[in-house]
């Protein structure tokens, strides 16, 4: 899991590319993690709400980019992440597509499984 997230700072404003599955959901899962254990301590120690209003702004690039990169490796377009701002329903729809396995060699690179 933290090789995941460490990738994903690692590549933060890199939106070519591929991203595995595992990849995207285990860097998820840290930052879901790293924003609960921060919440937590917000609650119980008021200088925290800056340091999680911090990272909250720190991961905005890196996030999209992850996401974007994702749905590379599916072999959609990156554009596909506009559909997000469709309430409900784009989440959803990026949700069911971040959970699909991925291609083999497409137009934005080879399976990053078999580089691995």
């Amino acid at each position: 899991m933290i090789e995941a997230y460490i990738k994903m700072w690692v590549n933060l404003s890199d939106f070519s590319g591929r991203s595995t599955r595992s990849d995207y959901w285990l860097a998820i899962l840290a930052s879901l993690v790293i924003a609960i254990v921060l919440v937590i301590l917000a609650i119980f120690i008021p200088f925290f709400n800056f340091v999680l209003s911090v990272v909250s702004i720190i991961t905005i690039i890196p996030g999209p980019a992850l996401s974007v990169r994702r749905l590379h490796d599916i072999g959609k377009s990156g554009w596909w992440l506009l559909i997000t701002l469709i309430p409900v329903i784009g989440g959803l729809v990026i949700f069911y597509l971040a959970t699909l396995d991925s291609d083999p060699d497409n137009e934005y690179g080879p399976d990053p499984k078999e580089i691995q």
